[in-house]
């Protein structure tokens, strides 16, 4: 079976267009610039997605009916990859700007990843099954993810629409981090696939744990400094 088919690349992109679209709201909201906030959002999914299945969907080659290839890659995805360059050459305060960004980013970018996540049930990626003690429930991983994922995005939406950390304290992302992570760890015990380990470990789990950690000692830091990415 294609890994990669029509429906799986229509999630990607109304997840995609949907998180564009929830952006624009909070970038007028919090009176942060439409135009660097959408820049940025570009360069910052092209740099967290670009190396799972769903980048390569988006960068590669989106298998949407109505889409067409430049070169094997799809035209969101070439877009994508234009305003990446365009980020890095044309940008000089990038690196600053991103800082300032990243929280802004967390919320659509969430979203996004639920969208992304069911669809990968038709991309036939991230495969296993999650039984669910005493209720006789078994759960396509995918969808037991999409809903932890979307668990994870009403935490966030939460501590940002009641004012519990506010955007621009570095807080969100490093706590979507630590929840993502998290979840991420469960979910690989349930994964079929074969991933490559490191004296049988899985390098999936090693990663997710250093993340989890560095995340921890990111939100510990800040909280007895008070510090935000705006002073990094």
């Amino acid at each position: 079976m294609e890994l990669l088919n029509n429906y799986f690349g229509f999630f990607n992109y109304i997840g995609f267009t949907l998180s564009i679209l929830l952006l624009y709201k909070l970038a007028v909201k919090y009176k942060f610039s439409i135009i660097t906030s959408i820049n940025l959002y570009f360069l910052f999914i092209s740099l967290t997605l670009i190396f799972g299945t769903i980048g390569y969907a988006l960068i590669y080659k989106s298998n949407f009916p109505f889409d067409f290839d430049v070169k094997n890659h799809s035209h969101l995805g070439s877009t994508i990859l234009i305003f990446f360059v365009f980020s890095i050459l044309f940008n000089q305060l990038w690196f600053k700007n991103i800082k300032l960004y990243l929280d802004l980013f967390i919320l659509p970018g969430a979203f996004f990843q639920v969208i992304a996540k069911t669809g990968c049930y038709y991309g036939q990626c991230c495969s296993g099954i999650v039984e669910i003690p005493g209720l006789n429930i078994n759960l396509p991983l995918q969808f037991a993810e999409a809903i932890f994922l979307f668990v994870n995005t009403l935490i966030i939406a939460s501590v940002i629409f009641f004012n519990k950390l506010s955007i621009g304290s570095g807080k969100i992302f490093y706590l979507y981090i630590l929840l993502f992570s998290i979840e991420r760890f469960f979910a690989e015990f349930y994964r079929d696939e074969s991933i490559n380990g490191f004296f049988g470990i899985r390098i999936s789990f090693i990663f997710l744990v250093i993340m989890i950690l560095f995340s921890l000692l990111i939100i510990i830091k800040k909280d007895k400094k008070g510090n935000s990415l705006s002073n990094v």
